[in-house]
């Protein structure tokens, strides 16, 4: 019995760092770095919407809308797809999130007519329902 709690308590002593907290599990910086270029990502998206949206000449009634159509579409699929990740796993469908967080950004580098926009801030909402609660679990 005192052989077994020794040799737990090496073993967690082994799992420890220098500071005494366990170390980040695998992946922990891959997903913190594609979370951090999220961030910085709709930040970029949201100080020229103004802009962007006087490009295609839309009101600020349409700008706002453009971000409910973003927040609906993620509270459409987002329990959807916690029960698809629940069912297939979380990496198929976080990488699935982290393709269309591409296509996303592609496609507001390629727009070009005004229904773009709508349609883009859509699959955005997507990607958030894709990846948002599948990372927290």
């Amino acid at each position: 019995m005192a052989e077994a709690l020794e040799r737990d308590a090496v073993s967690a002593a082994q799992r420890t760092s220098r500071s005494g907290r366990p170390p980040l599990p695998a992946g922990y910086l891959t997903l913190w770095t594609t979370v951090a270029l999220d961030l910085v990502g709709f930040g970029i998206v949201v100080p020229i919407l103004g802009r962007y949206a006087e490009r295609f000449g839309a009101s600020g009634l349409q700008v706002g809308l453009l971000f409910a159509s973003y927040s609906l579409a993620q509270l459409i699929c987002a329990p959807l797809l916690g029960k698809l990740s629940d069912r297939i796993g979380r990496k198929p469908v976080i990488i699935a999130g982290w393709v269309t967080y591409a296509g996303v950004y592609l496609g507001f580098a390629a727009a070009r007519s005004t229904l773009a926009p709508w349609f883009l801030f859509a699959i955005y909402g997507l990607y958030q329902a894709l990846t948002d609660g599948v990372t927290k679990v």
